[in-house]
């Protein structure tokens, strides 16, 4: 009787587990100091800046690759992790960016470009996104904090400058080849003005959500690498 149970125990944790409903992320852990949404996207909030990082899942891939300025030529998404990473400034400086990175299991982890391919053909003809206009910093128009609220052909224009202006708000994406989910890891942005620099740390976490009804989410509690 008992062998019974355990089977009818095992299959129940089995088909719970492979439920087509239920989403696995990684991304931005809520903290004091950092506004989580959904898993993907968290914002920190500084004196200087405020600054918004969202993780490109599979939905966001399929959003973005759908605009106008990001639509790529060729098929699929970039393999490891993106990043979208939109900054305010909400000081009376402008502010450079000096670093985005991550911090993996101790090891330094900075962004992937892909600038060992010669020439735009590839970065424009390889994916379903154009890696090339995809590296460029966008101005956004609009106040959204949700990435596929953004309406990126009309609410966006490039930004050529290499600083960004008193009360402008910026946008970019960055991948990485590699993150393990399952070890400790930060996601690191510095801004500087002069000799002044900051660095400002996104915890980065796995979740797990699934839809019980339609339109109803519930979140599983999150795994923080810290």
């Amino acid at each position: 009787m008992v062998n019974k149970w355990l089977i009818i125990l095992f299959a129940a944790v089995q088909a719970l587990s492979c439920s087509p409903g239920t989403v696995r992320s990684f991304g931005p852990a809520g903290s004091y100091v950092t506004h989580a949404y959904r898993g993907s996207t968290g914002i920190i909030r500084t004196e200087f800046c405020n600054i918004t990082l969202v993780s490109v899942d599979g939905d966001a891939w399929n959003y973005i690759s759908k605009t106008g300025i990001y639509k790529g030529n060729g098929e699929g998404f970039p393999a490891g992790q993106c990043f979208c990473i939109m900054i305010l400034n909400t000081w009376n400086r402008p502010l450079l960016i000096s670093r985005i990175e991550v911090m993996s299991g101790g090891e330094v982890v900075t962004p992937e470009k892909h600038i060992f391919m010669q020439g735009g053909d590839y970065l424009r003809n390889r994916y379903a996104v154009n890696l090339e206009e995809l590296w460029k910093t966008r101005r956004v128009l609009a106040d959204h904090v949700m990435l596929q609220e953004i309406d990126f052909d009309n609410d966006t224009l490039e930004y050529r400058m290499d600083y960004i202006v008193p009360g402008d708000s910026i946008l970019l994406f960055r991948t990485f080849s590699w993150i393990q989910p399952d070890i400790p890891a930060k996601f690191r942005i510095g801004i500087k003005y002069h000799e002044m620099e900051k660095v400002i740390d996104f915890d980065l976490a796995r979740f797990e959500y699934y839809e019980s009804e339609p339109g109803e989410i519930k979140v599983l509690p999150e795994v923080k690498l810290k």
